[in-house]
């Protein structure tokens, strides 16, 4: 299997203005910092592989894998919609199902795409690529739409680390704040309180 971003967030999960606010920072001096702060912490936020694993503001991914049958996992939640469901068929080419007949199970953990009723996966060419699934993930696509206690978390990592320029030191050893640590815990994919 293989995980591809294919559309990248319009918008990050917080602003600048709100990063700056958090900081009492007043001059434009340190904006172009504070913006590379702001990506790095949804990067260690957001998935694919960021702390919580959960796609934040909208963003299209596409799965592909060599075959398909049954139920299918959808690596990044939370999904919501299912864009395109393409093959190469047997003779070796390229064709595109009918996402209707497909149903999207999904919350903010998890997401299953099923066949409905009577609907079978196709056989496939022999390819690592056989079939790709593309769909759009987040939570919408403000970055107000994501939860207020991850953009808290968001918030607090860009704080630190403005105000922890290095990466650890003999007084300070954490690469987030704790109160961060705690909040991503909290809304990790598959944590269950």
């Amino acid at each position: 299997m293989k995980l591809t971003r294919v559309g990248v967030a319009a918008t990050y999960p917080v602003t600048t203005a709100e990063c700056k606010s958090n900081l009492r920072v007043q001059h434009a001096a340190d904006d172009d910092l504070i913006n590379s702060l702001i990506a790095a912490a949804t990067d260690y936020v957001s998935a694919p592989n960021g702390a919580i694993n959960k796609s934040l503001v909208t963003e299209s991914w596409a799965l592909t894998m060599p075959s398909v049958s049954g139920d299918i996992d959808l690596p990044i939640t939370p999904v919501q919609s299912i864009t395109t469901i393409q093959y190469w068929d047997t003779d070796n080419a390229t064709q595109t199902l009918t996402v209707s007949d497909f149903t999207l199970t999904s919350d903010e953990d998890c997401a299953t795409l099923s066949p409905n009723t009577g609907i079978t996966w196709p056989s496939t060419y022999v390819r690592d690529d056989a079939v790709t699934i593309t769909f759009s993930t987040g939570f919408g696509d403000a970055g107000s739409d994501v939860p207020a206690a991850i953009r808290q978390a968001i918030i607090l990592i860009v704080s630190h680390w403005y105000e922890s320029r290095l990466a650890v030191s003999d007084t300070n050893s954490k690469v987030i704040p704790m109160a961060a640590d705690s909040i991503i815990a909290m809304n990790r994919k598959g944590w269950v309180g």
